[in-house]
């Protein structure tokens, strides 16, 4: 399976200056909120979108077919669409009595016969505005998924802090398996999905007809290892909601697991030393492998 295109452009490239330093009153009401977004997307950039407002979350989902060129990358008209989404739903959650803490934009492509999802934490962007992460540290921050097929109106229910951090990380987790050529045939996974369960961040690798106990064992730990640790201490640096990373196949055989304080010290204590699997806990080893920043 082809990876999927990627935007060579940053999201949400620029903020205005006077929306930096700005003052917002309420100006939707929080028992509108979807429909304050549909009604700016329809007058302001003739788009038809549906949005729902569920439990702290927003989600806007737009029809928007070729999304990808002849060159295989997203279009520019196309990420264009998706930067005048983030800035209506962010827009509307920064003047609004509703709390809205996380964002889900999805863009169907009928043609494609897949979406593109992008998941925020709306707090990153309150970051971003008041100039408390930069644009690249923000741009770390997205989820970004495609979702195959993808037709169906979603029905999800709002996201927990605990469900965006499993997503967050496994699209990081995915992107860095991915994003090199060589390393995306070796490893053969197609897919990285993530739960929480009882505190625990559950890793699930697809892929395709190769079982993923072939892969090297190595990589796969420490790159689960990194993705997760970054993603936590970006939002749970305490280990309050997620305590324990467990990596497994689709069939839910257990291919590696660490608890979070254990990773935290062999990183503070040996550098880039990998880890492996010792009695279902990870254990530092010494190797010369190489690894390098998960990113987005």
């Amino acid at each position: 399976m082809p990876c999927p295109p990627r935007p060579r452009r940053r999201l949400l490239p620029a903020i205005p200056l006077l929306a930096l330093s700005a003052c917002f009153r309420p100006s939707y009401s929080r028992d509108k909120v979807a429909e304050h977004v549909q009604d700016i997307c329809r007058r302001e950039y003739k788009m038809d979108v549906t949005a729902r407002f569920v439990e702290g979350t927003l989600y806007v989902r737009h029809v928007l077919d070729d999304l990808v060129g002849d060159n295989l990358e997203l279009k520019p008209k196309k990420l264009d669409a998706l930067d005048n989404l983030l800035r209506v739903t962010n827009r509307v959650g920064q003047s609004t009595d509703a709390k809205v803490e996380h964002l889900v934009l999805q863009l169907q492509d009928h043609k494609l016969g897949t979406r593109l999802d992008l998941i925020q934490r709306f707090e990153d962007y309150e970051k971003l505005r008041n100039i408390r992460i930069s644009q690249e540290e923000f741009q770390s921050r997205l989820a970004i998924e495609w979702v195959k097929g993808g037709g169906e109106e979603p029905t999800e229910d709002g996201l927990t802090l605990a469900e965006f951090m499993a997503r967050l990380t496994a699209a990081r987790l995915h992107h860095n398996m991915t994003g090199n050529p060589f390393v995306n045939v070796l490893l053969g996974v197609q897919a990285v999905t993530g739960a929480v369960k009882d505190q625990t961040l559950v890793l699930t690798l697809h892929a395709g007809e190769d079982d993923p106990e072939r892969v090297s064992a190595e990589v796969l730990f420490n790159a689960a290892a990194d993705a997760a640790r970054e993603v936590c201490q970006k939002y749970d640096p305490t280990h309050a909601l997620i305590a324990v990373v467990r990596l497994q196949n689709p069939r839910g055989k257990r291919l590696w697991q660490s608890d979070l304080a254990t990773l935290d010290r062999a990183k503070g204590g040996a550098g880039e030393e990998p880890l492996e699997p010792v009695g279902g806990v990870a254990a530092p080893v010494k190797s010369a492998t190489p690894r390098g920043r998960p990113g987005l």
